[in-house]
């Protein structure tokens, strides 16, 4: 190989050129789709800092339907809604507000979105709280941001297991068993 380098230079050079072209091309991350993007994933617009801290969120599914809440993470208020999208706008009906609105919509990746987000959604005229939101890209990490949220709020020593027909908390716990409904 050393060999035909000296040899031939510049056909070796545009050999090497070739491949890093290839391997650049076909290694890039895949195109951001926002219609896709926006399903299936909560949109935060700040990570809480505690139990008791407000923040907006909202859910869009891919069966058209969706919920925006203003809440902290163990209590809040609701909004479902139905919705129609595209790659650049939301239309938003509102049943029980009976309010209906269209707003224009980006989602961008690399954005200035505090850790461990890494999607920015920004609504140019949002039907709720402010205009920017953040996510996370893949499940698997989202899952694990929730469940940190969730274990980091919980006072320690106190993680509810379920047992039988009821909750069942540690014995430090003053209500023992809760039952459901």
């Amino acid at each position: 190989m050393a060999k035909f380098i000296r040899k031939y230079p510049l056909l070796a050079a545009l050999a090497f050129l070739l491949l890093w072209i290839g391997v650049v091309r076909y290694c890039k991350p895949p195109p951001l789709e926002p219609e896709k993007l926006l399903l299936e994933r909560p949109w935060f617009d700040r990570r809480p800092s505690g139990p008791n801290e407000k923040f907006h969120l909202w859910v869009w599914t891919a069966k058209r339907a969706g919920v925006y809440q203003h809440r902290t993470l163990f209590t809040g208020e609701f909004e479902t809604f139905f919705f129609l999208h595209d790659k650049e706008r939301i239309r938003f009906l509102f049943p029980a507000s009976k309010k209906r609105m269209e707003t224009a919509y980006t989602i961008e990746e690399a954005c200035d979105a505090p850790k461990p987000f890494d999607l920015c959604l920004t609504m140019e005229s949002p039907p709720y709280g402010p205009k920017r939101y953040f996510s996370i890209r893949h499940h698997e990490e989202m899952e694990r941001f929730v469940e940190t949220l969730r274990t980091d709020a919980l006072p320690s020593g106190i993680e509810p297991k379920l047992e039988g027909e009821g909750i069942a908390l540690p014995d430090s716990f003053p209500f023992g068993l809760l039952p459901l409904p």
